[in-house]
């Protein structure tokens, strides 16, 4: 029911309990410095949105000490799904809800998406190394952790920034901004930050190089 309410656009039992409108900011990021910048796919108002195949999802999950859940659906397709499990494993939490988004988009017909753009001059082997984010959502102990575990690898090739070992490949869109190689809108924006250094901001997270660990 909560999926067909978001994809019913804030209607339910053809009763309007959101604007459409509304439903649209839940959607949509605002305020970030990436935002301003043009990213217009992201985490919104505990609402996040994400590509596969081309075509953008939208969703929200979370885990705590013994149960995981995670709601996805497509207003481009009229579909989603939602999954809860007790149990917070990650691995197979992963498993059933990749197995469940490639069902759902089973009959989706395959896209073409946008040419990337020309790689900005700034993109360079300077701007190479390792990335953490400073800006966590927690505090304390749970803010130390986040902040290790948030540690990325960022290189740049001739036609795309490869992150985490190549699981994720970011090509250029235009200026600052970046997608995903299977996406078509911008998810990543590299910023200027108060100091006049460069930025990486996107989804949750805003990055800032730091030394090589050795």
């Amino acid at each position: 029911n909560y999926v067909r309410f978001h994809l019913q656009r804030g209607s339910f039992d053809g009763r309007q309990i959101l604007k459409e409108s509304s439903m649209d900011r839940l959607e949509v990021q605002k305020t970030s410095p990436a935002a301003q910048a043009g990213v217009t796919a992201g985490y919104g108002l505990y609402n996040r949105s994400m590509f596969r195949r081309g075509y953008q999802l939208h969703g929200h999950l979370g885990q705590r000490d013994a149960c995981f859940a995670a709601m996805e659906y497509s207003p481009e397709l009229g579909m989603g799904f939602m999954v809860m499990m007790n149990s917070n494993s990650e691995s197979a939490a992963g498993r059933i809800d990749n197995l469940m988004r490639r069902y759902v988009m089973r009959n989706a017909p395959e896209k073409v998406l946008p040419a990337a753009g020309p790689m900005p001059a700034f993109m360079n082997q300077d701007f190479e190394g390792l990335y953490a984010n400073i800006a966590p959502r927690d505090f304390g102990f749970r803010d130390f952790m986040e902040y290790y575990k948030s540690i990325r690898n960022f290189r740049v090739g001739e036609k795309e920034m490869i992150m985490h070992r190549g699981s994720y490949r970011w090509v250029p869109v235009s200026g600052n901004l970046f997608r995903l190689h299977d996406a078509a809108k911008p998810e990543l924006a590299v910023i200027t930050g108060e100091n006049g250094e460069k930025l990486i901001q996107f989804y949750l997270g805003t990055y800032q190089r730091i030394s090589e660990v050795r």
